[in-house]
């Protein structure tokens, strides 16, 4: 789950932020969308994918005057294969 979705703008710069959680399982990996354009993958802040509790921070280029008007994120998390 992601929370505390923030996008801010410092210069030419976006500034997004997000907490992502799993109460089961440690997360595998984030994925983000801006305008609805296709998915990337993002690492989180510690660059390791091993917990379920995750902050992720990305500072991408924008062109002057460009805001996202919306920006999704999705976690996977990494499930262990079940033993018989």
């Amino acid at each position: 789950m992601a929370s505390g979705i923030s996008i801010t703008r410092n210069g030419g710069k976006l500034e997004i932020r997000w907490h992502a959680s799993d109460a089961i399982n440690n997360i595998g990996k984030a994925e983000y969308s801006l305008d609805g354009a296709e998915w990337k993958v993002a690492a989180p802040v510690i660059r390791l994918s091993d917990s379920p509790d995750l902050d992720y921070g990305l500072s991408l280029d924008a062109g002057p005057g460009a805001t996202p008007s919306r920006c999704a994120s999705k976690t996977i998390t990494a499930t262990r294969p079940s033993r018989r």
